[in-house]
């Protein structure tokens, strides 16, 4: 019996660790104008616009998204963004998030 646990809570961590595989091996080639800009606007642009900047964080605009990506990226990881009350991406849809926003951050660099 002592076996089999072990067993099963082994299988269970090995299947955790590889499906948050954060390899940066792109498979989709996001774009501002399309999966970028939707997540802004389901998630940050009610706090984040001239009229009302929060922490000063404009995020109305590709290059103000450009700008702050890579503090997007921690925020939305570390869960700290949106804060709490806000819409906020859950489970996979924030790791989603996080991969889409990485690789348009990768195809930025390239």
């Amino acid at each position: 019996m002592k076996f089999n646990c072990i067993f099963i809570i082994s299988v269970l961590f090995s299947s955790i660790s590889c499906s948050k595989d954060k390899t940066n091996n792109c498979t989709i080639n996001p774009t501002y104008d399309v999966e970028i800009s939707s997540i802004m606007n389901s998630y940050c642009i009610a706090c984040h616009q001239s009229n009302n900047a929060s922490g000063g964080v404009i995020l109305e605009d590709k290059n103000s998204v450009e700008q702050h990506i890579n503090q997007i990226i921690l925020e939305i990881e570390s869960q700290s963004m949106p804060p709490y009350g806000m819409p906020a991406p859950l489970g996979l849809e924030r790791d989603s998030i996080i991969v889409i926003l990485n690789c348009w951050l990768d195809n930025l660099v390239q």
